[in-house]
C-alpha cells in the first residue's frame, strides 16, 4: 500500500480548498450589468411628421433702423416620427419702424422670415442617434394681436447631419402659432421632413 506523504497531503488539501474558495467567490460576484442592443439606424428616407412643443429662449433684438428683428430663438422637445428636440434661431422683417408704432399696429400685419437656422438632435429607443440641420429659407409671421400671438409659417432646408446621418440632405416645412404670455412664450406646431 502507498502511503501520502504528509507534506504532498498539505499541499493537496490547500490546492484543494483553493478551488473551491475561487468557486465560491465567482458565485458571490455581482452580475456583469448588460447593455441593451444599440437600435438599428438606417439614413432618413421619405417623409417625417413631428409635433413641437418649444419655449421662446429670447424675443429677438428689433433694429428699428432695418425695421427687423434679429435673433428670434426658440427650442423644445418634438414627438413623433423622430422624436428629439428642436432649436430655431431666425429673423424677420418687423410689422413696424418705430417704437410709437405699436400703439397703430393691426391684427393680420405680416413679416417675413429674413434667414435663419434650425437644428433637430434625434433620438431612437430613448438613445441619442445624430442629428440634422439646416436654414430656414422663407416664410412668414401673421400677427394676431400687437406682437403677442402669430401664426408661423416656415420653410427649411435640411443640409447635414451628424453621426448616423451624415450625407442626409432634404427640405421640411413648419406650421405653428406663437402665444406669448406675462410670464412665458410657447411656439407649438407641427414640422414635416422630406428626405
Amino acid at each position: 500500500m502507498h502511503k501520502i506523504k504528509p507534506a504532498t497531503f498539505i499541499a493537496l488539501t490547500i490546492f484543494v480548498l483553493g478551488i473551491f474558495s475561487v468557486v465560491a467567490a465567482q458565485k458571490r460576484m455581482p452580475p456583469v450589468p448588460v447593455e441593451p442592443p444599440l437600435p438599428i439606424i438606417t439614413p432618413l428616407s421619405g417623409t417625417y411628421n413631428l409635433k413641437v412643443e418649444a419655449n421662446e429662449i429670447s424675443a429677438g433684438d428689433v433694429d428699428f433702423s432695418t425695421g427687423s428683428t434679429y435673433g428670434w430663438t426658440w427650442s423644445g422637445k418634438t414627438d413623433g416620427d423622430l422624436s428629439g428636440f428642436m432649436f430655431v434661431s431666425l429673423n424677420y422683417s418687423s410689422p413696424m419702424t418705430s417704437p410709437s408704432e405699436l400703439a397703430t399696429f393691426t391684427t393680420g400685419d405680416t413679416s417675413k422670415v429674413l434667414g435663419g437656422s434650425w437644428s433637430k438632435l434625434i433620438f431612437i429607443n430613448g438613445q441619442y442617434a445624430g442629428s440634422v440641420s439646416g436654414k430656414i429659407v422663407s416664410g412668414e409671421l401673421v400677427w394676431n394681436e400687437k406682437t403677442s400671438n402669430a401664426s408661423i409659417s416656415l420653410q427649411l432646408s435640411a443640409e447635414q447631419g451628424t453621426d448616423s446621418f451624415v450625407g442626409c440632405t432634404g427640405k421640411g416645412t413648419f406650421e405653428g402659432t406663437l402665444t406669448r404670455g406675462w410670464m412665458a412664450a410657447n411656439v407649438v406646431g407641427g414640422l414635416t421632413l422630406e428626405y
